[in-house]
């Protein structure tokens, strides 16, 4: 597909051009399938061997880490569909994909419905949901409704709860 921003050329099914990072085909609509925070990645001792730092692809990768920077634990996600980060609101009966609440997610400024992690094509994208203060990515701020590509190594802020973002 070639981008109308840079015009050039891309591998097929790509949301963001790969060379200019600007959208080039129309948000899929939100998966059916939920992926839950997993406990550990059994069988890992030591650190963990991520990609190259700055790669925006998984490169057949099964497992995304989501260092939570502040309270130093990490969760892994399974890198398919569409996962939720934000708060439990039982009231509601709303519960994200993986909650933040438990780690400080609230006094921090994580709304219920905070950002939507997806994978397609390879590669990692991040979308606001419309939170109520914000996200930002590399200290960028990430538009309500705007998908951008995460590259391994990235930090994402949600409101000023910090995650660094793994390819595993």
């Amino acid at each position: 597909m070639k981008c109308g921003y840079c015009g050039k050329s891309n591998q097929p099914e790509l949301l963001l051009c790969e060379h200019c990072g600007r959208q080039i085909a129309a948000l899929t609509e939100l998966s059916q399938f939920r992926t839950l925070e997993m406990a550990a990645v059994r069988g890992k001792t030591g650190p963990l061997n991520y990609a190259r730092s700055g790669t925006g692809y998984l490169h057949n990768t099964s497992f995304v880490t989501l260092d939570l920077v502040d309270v130093d634990r990490k969760i892994y996600l399974k890198t398919e569909g569409h996962i939720v980060l934000g708060r439990e609101d039982a009231e509601a009966g709303w519960k994200p994909n993986v909650d933040l609440a438990p780690y400080g997610g609230a006094e921090k400024g994580v709304s219920r419905s905070h950002i939507d992690l997806f994978f397609e094509s390879d590669q990692v994208f991040v979308l606001e949901l419309g939170s109520a203060n914000g996200t930002r990515l590399n200290g960028v701020a990430v538009q309500t409704g705007s998908a951008h590509q995460v590259r391994n190594g990235d930090l994402l802020e949600l409101g000023r709860f910090p995650i660094r973002i793994y390819f595993d």
